[in-house]
């Protein structure tokens, strides 16, 4: 049986992980998954028509490693519908 030594090339796995492509793809799947979580929450009557916030957003993170793309509440009717219908969880599953 031969053996052998695999040595991942870590730069090479974070140009790939860095590059436009990659982020688009990470930017392109949150705004999806935002607006489903938006359109839910006024389904769910969360959203009020005088307020301007939405009731998600999302947001990408860098690492050196990584690269991670999440939805969260920002807004008051957002936690609310969080906390009663678990939306975020639903469109998760």
């Amino acid at each position: 049986m031969a053996r052998f030594h695999f040595e991942p090339d870590m730069a090479g796995i974070r140009e790939i992980l860095h590059s436009d492509a990659v982020q688009a793809e990470l930017d392109s799947i949150a705004t999806g998954l935002c607006g489903t979580a938006n359109a839910m929450a006024a389904d769910h009557g969360s959203t009020r028509s005088w307020n301007t916030v939405p009731a998600y957003d999302h947001h990408m993170v860098q690492g050196r490693f990584t690269s991670i793309a999440t939805v969260h509440t920002v807004s008051a009717q957002g936690r609310r519908d969080q906390s009663q219908f678990h939306t975020l969880n639903a469109i998760n599953h």
